[in-house]
């Protein structure tokens, strides 16, 4: 069994087309259950942010006793190099401000290698780094990259990573660039939440409406898509490595 997880639903969408199977309710938790390419596989959307992503995460690996679990999903770029479609495989996987970081299994970064190349994807490796919040500045990007020499930035990943490791699962993370590091998102007051913090999900809902009230909205937008692409071709390229081996 491959435990799949993912932030929110854009990013699930990339990847439950290349799934069959359907969807179950296990104590609140929505997963998507059935056969990739003669696999057992699961998908998981976990929600945004740290808590949800944790408990999502733990909930899921006790249910599924999943064989491996791979945390994907869109990233901001944090230096320069990685372009919006690019994977930032996380060979190591930190939580900001903390001493704290979950490395992923060598076995699986070899896998997401010959997938990245099968579906003509560029790939770096190297720091992935959760953050609290969404960095929606090039001086934050930066600021977060010069610090701690992430390739790229998330709020899930190092979350997912925690719970697999406790419970002793092959872990993974690869994140696709959905807005590189000069991308600036200037925010209308009612997308921030408490302590400033950006409603992701409102997000998204407000670029998808009217993308020209954004500034750097419509940018996004059509980032959003080419980085769902890549997502969806390097679920579909995984799925296919990880199938071919089993015997």
């Amino acid at each position: 069994m491959l435990a799949l997880f993912v932030a929110m639903r854009l990013e699930g969408r990339a990847i439950e087309r290349h799934l069959r199977g359907q969807r179950v309710d296990v104590e609140g938790l929505s997963l998507v259950r059935g056969q990739a390419l003669g696999g057992e596989v699961a998908l998981c959307i976990t929600g945004v942010g740290a808590d949800r992503a944790r408990q999502a995460a733990r909930q899921a690996i006790a249910y599924l006793s999943p064989s491996a679990a791979v945390c994907l999903g869109f990233a901001g770029g944090a230096v320069d190099g990685p372009r919006v479609g690019d994977l930032a495989l996380g060979q190591r996987t930190a939580l900001y401000g903390g001493r704290a970081w979950v490395e992923s299994d060598p076995g699986l970064i070899e896998l997401a290698r010959r997938a990245a190349a099968g579906a003509a994807l560029r790939a770096h490796e190297g720091v992935v780094v959760t953050v609290p919040r969404f960095l929606p500045s090039e001086e934050e990007k930066r600021s977060v990259g010069a610090e701690t020499g992430a390739l790229a930035i998330d709020m899930e990943a190092y979350h997912v990573g925690a719970a697999a490791a406790e419970a002793g699962v092959p872990f993974l993370s690869v994140r696709v660039v959905s807005d590189g590091v000069r991308h600036t998102l200037r925010l209308p007051t009612d997308i921030l939440g408490p302590g400033q913090s950006v409603r992701v999900r409102r997000l998204a809902a407000a670029i998808a409406r009217r993308p020209l009230a954004v500034p750097g909205g419509l940018l996004w937008a059509v980032n959003l898509g080419r980085a769902g692409a890549a997502l969806s071709r390097f679920a579909r390229a995984f799925l296919r490595t990880w199938a071919g081996r089993m015997p």
